[in-house]
């Protein structure tokens, strides 16, 4: 088997990045339902 000669910061550094992208795409839809409720509540008249 072939040792893998990736620098361990590096690798480290590209997960946290895909992380942060992961948790933004999970708080971007969470506050676009959140719009899209509001939206709902405040179009249709009382």
């Amino acid at each position: 088997m072939q040792k893998k000669t990736s620098m361990p910061h590096r690798q480290g550094l590209l997960g946290c990045i895909g992380f942060s992208f992961k948790s933004y795409g999970a708080v971007n839809g969470f506050a676009r339902s959140l719009n899209l409720v509001s939206f709902f509540v405040y179009s249709f008249p009382k």
